[in-house]
């Protein structure tokens, strides 16, 4: 608080600012409402996560902050420590500075009507020493709680660059290491395909040729897979993603690993609803073109029948489990939660990155939701994610 915020003025300026204050109190649901709809109105901002007209805070407080002189200090402390928290969510939800700022200018403007029509009502018994104390104090009020709100959100906002920042270099030594295996198994094969004994060896030359061809498919799928790690690793916007329908979603996935399920002789099984999820479209296909396509190629070739089944169930709290179950050769009980990490493959002579699950344990998480898997080696493995519900 700045110096000349003091509670001096005498007895008129008190009773100003406690009608001030009295008049906030009584209206902060209907102020804490019409401001929520103002800023999506205007700025098109979810304020759910943030501004609960049930739960009025940032109005009581200031409401508070006037009418008890003496406890001045301690509102100060206790709203700008949850202006604090309004920045982090902001900042978790992707709004940006400029919009936070537009959204207290917003605030300001209620406020001041609400100071308006208190001097209107007070008329001539009001003097005009007693007007701008008060003012004063709701401009130093409003600047802490800018100074607060903004101060998280950029705290925030550098961390996540720093983090963002360190795992990058991470990646990219992973991605280096990731890739030489490959490169390398390609060089010395087409090395060794220049060597008249090899050309002359139709068996030498098709095992070389084997190589080259294995290796360069493991390098296009990790190219895939890099190139869906790009949506996954971008910041969140502040809108949110469009229902998409389960059974329509199963319907392009189907579609994606149609080749692969011939290739291992598997049959996809869909038994969905036509339920919609609150989640990202690409998003959701992608993780479920992952975790069917990871069913496929570890099915079990010794078995008469293999399959890949998806279902899906209601939970609790408008939340859906979706399950992708198959009868493949399972997972080694070691592995644990290692299966979820980048670039780790619990099987290296099967086809694939080592980025499949890890994708799709950020993208359900990016969405709030969480993913976890059962499995018994030589029976099968059953995946599970839950995603939101969207309203009706």
């Amino acid at each position: 608080m700045r110096g000349s915020a003091q509670w001096d003025g005498g007895d008129q300026v008190v009773a100003f600012c406690e009608r001030v204050g009295a008049e906030l109190r009584r209206r902060a649901t209907e102020l804490t409402a019409e401001w929520a709809q103002r800023t999506t109105e205007r700025l098109g901002i979810d304020t759910e996560p943030f501004l609960d007209p049930a739960e009025p805070w940032i109005v009581r407080g200031m409401a508070s902050y006037l009418s008890f002189g003496a406890a001045g200090p301690t509102s100060t402390l206790q709203l700008a420590d949850r202006a604090r928290r309004l920045g982090e969510i902001a900042a978790d939800q992707g709004v940006l500075p400029g919009q936070i700022l537009d959204a207290y200018l917003l605030l300001n403007a209620l406020i001041w009507r609400i100071v308006d029509e208190v001097v209107r009502d007070t008329g001539s018994e009001l003097a005009p020493q007693a007007l701008l104390p008060c003012l004063h104090r709701l401009l130093d009020l409003l600047f802490v709680m800018v100074r607060s709100t903004t101060g998280a959100y950029f705290d925030r906002y550098q961390a996540q660059i720093r983090k963002d920042a360190d795992r990058l270099r991470g990646f990219n030594r992973m991605v280096s290491h990731e890739l030489k295996g490959p490169i390398g198994a390609i060089q010395g094969a087409a090395t060794l395909l220049g060597e008249d004994a090899i050309l002359r060896d139709e068996e030498k030359r098709r095992h070389y040729q084997e190589i080259v061809l294995r290796n360069t498919a493991r390098m296009a799928d990790m190219i895939n897979d890099l190139l869906a790690l790009t949506m996954v690793d971008r910041p969140g916007g502040a809108s949110p993603p469009e229902p998409v329908g389960l059974d329509a979603a199963m319907e392009t996935v189907r579609e994606r690993v149609d080749d692969d399920a011939r290739a291992y002789d598997v049959e996809v099984v869909i038994d969905v609803p036509a339920v919609k999820l609150a989640v990202d479209r690409r998003a959701l296909e992608l993780v479920l073109t992952n975790l069917v396509r990871n069913g496929i190629r570890y099915s079990d070739s010794s078995k008469e029948e293999r399959w890949v089944r998806i279902t899906a169930r209601p939970e609790e709290g408008d939340t859906w489990t979706v399950t992708v179950e198959d009868n493949g050769v399972g997972i080694p009980a070691e592995v644990g939660s290692r299966i979820f990490e980048r670039f780790y493959r619990a099987s290296p002579d099967l086809p694939g990155s080592g980025l499949g699950l890890a994708i799709v344990k950020e993208l359900v998480e990016r969405w709030g939701g969480r993913v976890w898997y059962e499995s018994r080696e030589g029976v099968g493995s059953s995946f599970h994610f839950t995603a939101p519900a969207a309203e009706a």
